[in-house]
């Protein structure tokens, strides 16, 4: 993981939440200033406060965990809403888009 990646997936699942970083400190039960390293990177979480931090951001573990410079902030809201959803609701969704692909839909065609 390129540094600042993990920092910067939870600053942004912060303010897109708009919360302050005192108020996910306080419900993650850490200090301000240990939440602003966390973002700034220069401490990395504990196991305990990085799973309450995707918890409280709504964030995938996996998509923190397996983040690239390459992935764009929408195909990762796109992966964090996915583990919401139904198996039947993915293979609906799967299905929609393989379709778009074979089809090879364009963005001025939607």
């Amino acid at each position: 993981m390129e540094k600042g990646t993990l920092g910067n997936a939870i600053r942004a699942a912060r303010i897109k939440m708009n919360l302050t970083q005192e108020q996910v400190a306080e419900l993650v039960d850490i200090s301000p200033v240990h939440y602003m390293h966390l973002e700034s990177e220069h401490r990395m979480p504990s196991v305990k406060v990085l799973f309450k931090l995707c918890d409280i951001l709504n964030l995938s573990l996996d998509s923190l965990i397996f983040l690239s410079a390459s992935n764009s902030p929408l195909i990762q809201e796109v992966n964090n809403c996915a583990h919401k959803c139904t198996d039947k609701q993915l293979q609906i969704i799967l299905a929609a888009m393989q379709v778009m692909i074979t089809q090879n839909v364009t963005d001025s065609e939607t």
